[in-house]
């Protein structure tokens, strides 16, 4: 999954999933992981509270059953710039799950199909909206 992560994904892509590993094994962001607190509490401890707002946020939208329709419209506000947190630029936003995850609550979310990965894990780009350019397009 890494490695398809390195090769087939933007390298600004961002993906939501509480495995720290899949940051440096697949030398892509991730939204958010609890390992970080330490960083946040020694180097930033004024925005431990942004922090902390976005590992319950990711709790929410990773948990059972999950909550896809959440997870899309929370990804879209924040690419909108709405939370002002800089995601902005962001064209690829995906989700780890894994298999046990079921089927029946993935919504519009579109999987990333694979025998390499499949039998454990389950990778969904998140649809965004469609942004306008600076042309009126």
């Amino acid at each position: 999954m890494a490695d398809w992560a390195r090769t087939e994904t933007d390298r600004g892509a961002v993906f939501i999933t509480d495995k720290e590993i899949f940051r440096m094994q697949g030398r892509r962001s991730i939204f958010v992981n609890r390992e970080d607190v330490y960083h946040f509490y020694y180097l930033a401890p004024w925005l431990l509270g942004d922090w902390t707002e976005q590992v319950l946020r990711q709790y929410h939208w990773l948990g059972e059953p999950m909550d896809a329709k959440g997870l899309i419209t929370d990804v879209n506000q924040l690419v909108a710039g709405d939370k002002g947190k800089g995601y902005e630029p962001v064209r690829e936003w995906y989700v780890l799950l894994p298999v046990r995850a079921g089927k029946k609550h993935v919504g519009s979310l579109k999987e990333i199909p694979s025998e390499k990965w499949g039998q454990y894990w389950r990778v969904f780009r998140i649809p965004l909206r469609r942004r306008p350019t600076s042309d009126g397009e």
